[in-house]
Protein backbone atom coordinates (compact mmCIF):
# COMPACT_ATOMS: atom_id res chain seq x y z
CA UNK A 1 0.00 0.00 0.00
CA UNK A 2 1.06 3.41 -0.86
CA UNK A 3 1.38 5.94 2.05
CA UNK A 4 -0.68 8.52 1.91
CA UNK A 5 0.35 12.80 1.69
CA UNK A 6 -0.93 14.53 4.47
CA UNK A 7 -2.98 17.36 1.81
CA UNK A 8 -2.73 20.06 4.77
CA UNK A 9 1.36 19.20 4.89
CA UNK A 10 1.80 19.77 0.86
CA UNK A 11 -0.61 22.76 0.71
CA UNK A 12 2.06 23.98 3.97
CA UNK A 13 5.11 23.50 2.20
CA UNK A 14 3.87 25.00 -1.20
CA UNK A 15 2.57 28.33 0.68
CA UNK A 16 5.78 28.43 2.42
CA UNK A 17 7.65 28.16 -0.94
CA UNK A 18 5.43 31.05 -2.63
CA UNK A 19 6.12 33.40 0.38
CA UNK A 20 10.23 32.95 0.34
CA UNK A 21 10.21 33.35 -3.45
CA UNK A 22 7.87 36.47 -2.85
CA UNK A 23 10.19 38.04 -0.14
CA UNK A 24 13.18 37.42 -2.34
CA UNK A 25 12.20 39.01 -4.96
CA UNK A 26 11.00 42.34 -2.93
CA UNK A 27 14.32 42.22 -1.14
CA UNK A 28 16.20 42.06 -4.99
CA UNK A 29 13.48 44.69 -5.57
CA UNK A 30 14.72 46.47 -2.19
CA UNK A 31 18.60 46.35 -3.33
CA UNK A 32 18.46 47.23 -7.13
CA UNK A 33 16.52 50.90 -5.58
CA UNK A 34 19.19 51.37 -3.44
CA UNK A 35 21.83 50.35 -6.44
CA UNK A 36 19.96 53.08 -8.97
CA UNK A 37 20.09 55.69 -5.98
CA UNK A 38 23.89 55.13 -5.34
CA UNK A 39 24.99 54.78 -9.18
CA UNK A 40 22.96 57.99 -9.97
CA UNK A 41 24.61 59.32 -7.28
CA UNK A 42 27.79 58.63 -8.53
CA UNK A 43 26.90 59.45 -12.55
CA UNK A 44 25.42 62.28 -13.46
CA UNK A 45 26.60 65.18 -11.63
CA UNK A 46 29.85 64.69 -12.84
CA UNK A 47 32.43 65.45 -16.16
CA UNK A 48 33.34 63.08 -18.04
CA UNK A 49 37.08 62.64 -16.96
CA UNK A 50 35.72 62.41 -13.36
CA UNK A 51 33.18 60.02 -14.51
CA UNK A 52 35.63 57.73 -15.71
CA UNK A 53 38.52 57.62 -13.06
CA UNK A 54 35.81 56.53 -10.72
CA UNK A 55 33.51 54.46 -12.77
CA UNK A 56 35.69 52.53 -14.93
CA UNK A 57 37.30 50.05 -12.44
CA UNK A 58 33.62 49.13 -11.26
CA UNK A 59 31.96 49.25 -14.78
CA UNK A 60 32.41 45.37 -15.47
CA UNK A 61 30.86 44.59 -12.07
CA UNK A 62 28.28 46.96 -11.82
CA UNK A 63 27.67 45.45 -15.39
CA UNK A 64 27.00 42.13 -13.63
CA UNK A 65 25.21 43.22 -10.56
CA UNK A 66 22.64 45.43 -12.87
CA UNK A 67 21.64 42.67 -15.44
CA UNK A 68 21.36 40.06 -12.70
CA UNK A 69 19.19 42.03 -10.35
CA UNK A 70 17.19 43.62 -13.34
CA UNK A 71 16.82 40.22 -14.67
CA UNK A 72 15.17 39.06 -11.40
CA UNK A 73 13.43 42.11 -10.74
CA UNK A 74 11.28 41.11 -13.44
CA UNK A 75 11.20 37.81 -12.90
CA UNK A 76 9.55 39.10 -9.34
CA UNK A 77 7.56 41.71 -11.35
CA UNK A 78 5.19 38.86 -13.20
CA UNK A 79 5.40 36.83 -10.59
CA UNK A 80 3.26 39.75 -8.61
CA UNK A 81 1.16 39.96 -11.55
CA UNK A 82 0.21 36.72 -12.47
CA UNK A 83 -0.45 36.13 -8.48
CA UNK A 84 -2.54 38.91 -8.43
CA UNK A 85 -4.88 38.73 -11.53
CA UNK A 86 -5.32 34.99 -10.25
CA UNK A 87 -6.57 36.93 -7.11
CA UNK A 88 -8.90 38.85 -8.98
CA UNK A 89 -6.65 42.04 -8.47
CA UNK A 90 -7.06 41.61 -4.92
CA UNK A 91 -10.64 43.68 -5.24
CA UNK A 92 -8.64 46.92 -6.19
CA UNK A 93 -9.76 46.42 -10.31
CA UNK A 94 -7.50 48.49 -12.61
CA UNK A 95 -5.48 50.13 -9.86
CA UNK A 96 -3.90 47.30 -8.96
CA UNK A 97 -3.72 45.94 -12.57
CA UNK A 98 -1.87 49.39 -13.19
CA UNK A 99 0.66 49.17 -10.63
CA UNK A 100 1.93 45.82 -11.25
CA UNK A 101 1.73 46.44 -15.38
CA UNK A 102 3.51 49.63 -13.92
CA UNK A 103 6.34 47.42 -12.27
CA UNK A 104 6.70 45.02 -15.13
CA UNK A 105 7.28 48.15 -17.77
CA UNK A 106 9.77 49.99 -15.68
CA UNK A 107 11.75 46.39 -14.89
CA UNK A 108 11.63 45.33 -18.43
CA UNK A 109 13.03 49.16 -19.57
CA UNK A 110 15.82 48.96 -16.84
CA UNK A 111 16.88 45.55 -17.95
CA UNK A 112 17.15 46.34 -21.73
CA UNK A 113 18.77 49.62 -21.18
CA UNK A 114 21.53 47.73 -18.37
CA UNK A 115 21.90 45.09 -21.69
CA UNK A 116 22.56 48.59 -23.63
CA UNK A 117 24.96 49.66 -21.64
CA UNK A 118 27.41 46.78 -21.58
CA UNK A 119 29.44 47.23 -24.57
CA UNK A 120 30.88 51.23 -23.07
CA UNK A 121 31.07 49.36 -19.36
CA UNK A 122 33.44 46.76 -21.23
CA UNK A 123 34.91 49.60 -23.05
CA UNK A 124 35.25 51.47 -19.86
CA UNK A 125 37.19 48.41 -18.10
CA UNK A 126 39.03 47.69 -20.80
CA UNK A 127 40.66 51.05 -21.05
CA UNK A 128 41.07 51.22 -17.53
CA UNK A 129 43.12 47.83 -17.39
CA UNK A 130 45.40 48.77 -20.42
CA UNK A 131 45.95 52.68 -19.05
CA UNK A 132 44.58 53.36 -15.55
CA UNK A 133 44.81 56.83 -16.30
CA UNK A 134 43.74 56.79 -19.70
CA UNK A 135 40.69 59.56 -18.20
CA UNK A 136 43.49 62.04 -18.25
CA UNK A 137 43.35 61.73 -22.44
CA UNK A 138 41.06 63.86 -24.89
CA UNK A 139 38.37 61.65 -25.98
CA UNK A 140 37.97 60.69 -29.45
CA UNK A 141 34.97 61.21 -31.11
CA UNK A 142 33.10 58.32 -31.24
CA UNK A 143 34.36 57.40 -27.65
CA UNK A 144 32.80 60.69 -26.11
CA UNK A 145 29.89 60.13 -28.51
CA UNK A 146 29.15 56.54 -27.15
CA UNK A 147 29.52 57.80 -23.47
CA UNK A 148 27.31 60.13 -23.70
CA UNK A 149 24.82 57.67 -25.10
CA UNK A 150 25.59 55.69 -21.69
CA UNK A 151 25.24 58.47 -19.45
CA UNK A 152 21.45 58.56 -20.62
CA UNK A 153 20.44 54.98 -20.89
CA UNK A 154 22.89 54.65 -17.50
CA UNK A 155 20.30 57.53 -15.65
CA UNK A 156 17.41 56.23 -17.17
CA UNK A 157 18.15 52.37 -15.93
CA UNK A 158 18.99 54.06 -12.62
CA UNK A 159 15.37 56.29 -12.71
CA UNK A 160 13.42 53.22 -13.39
CA UNK A 161 14.90 51.33 -10.84
CA UNK A 162 14.18 53.84 -8.30
CA UNK A 163 10.57 54.60 -9.32
CA UNK A 164 9.99 50.59 -9.09
CA UNK A 165 10.85 50.54 -6.04
CA UNK A 166 9.03 53.28 -4.73
CA UNK A 167 5.75 51.91 -6.15
CA UNK A 168 6.74 48.68 -4.41
CA UNK A 169 7.15 50.19 -1.28
CA UNK A 170 4.10 52.72 -1.09
CA UNK A 171 1.90 49.83 -1.86
CA UNK A 172 0.44 48.32 1.70
CA UNK A 173 0.86 44.67 0.29
CA UNK A 174 3.44 44.15 -2.15
CA UNK A 175 3.16 40.09 -1.83
CA UNK A 176 -0.24 38.92 -0.06
CA UNK A 177 1.48 36.18 1.72
CA UNK A 178 -2.03 35.32 3.28
CA UNK A 179 -4.14 35.78 0.77
CA UNK A 180 -5.70 32.88 -1.21
CA UNK A 181 -3.14 32.04 -3.80
CA UNK A 182 -5.46 30.47 -6.48
CA UNK A 183 -2.45 29.21 -8.72
CA UNK A 184 -1.20 26.79 -5.55
CA UNK A 185 -4.89 25.72 -4.91
CA UNK A 186 -5.19 24.72 -8.63
CA UNK A 187 -2.15 22.44 -8.52
CA UNK A 188 -3.59 20.91 -5.00
CA UNK A 189 -7.18 20.71 -6.63
CA UNK A 190 -5.44 18.54 -9.66
CA UNK A 191 -3.50 16.33 -6.89
CA UNK A 192 -6.13 15.36 -4.89
CA UNK A 193 -9.37 15.83 -6.87
CA UNK A 194 -10.97 18.48 -4.30
CA UNK A 195 -10.74 22.82 -3.46
CA UNK A 196 -8.23 23.69 -0.54
CA UNK A 197 -10.03 25.58 1.97
CA UNK A 198 -9.40 29.37 2.14
CA UNK A 199 -6.53 30.56 3.89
Amino acid sequence: DREEVDPRSLKLMLDMMAEALATGFVLVQGLLGGMGVVLLYIATPQDNASLLRVYSPIASDMQKAMIFLTCLALVGALEKWSKDQMAGWLLRGRRQQALDGGLVLLYSVAFIFSLLCAWTDDLMRASDRRSPEYYRMPLGPAFASRLALWRGLHAARCVCCILAWVLVALETRSYPHNAPNYALHQVYRKLFGSEAPPV
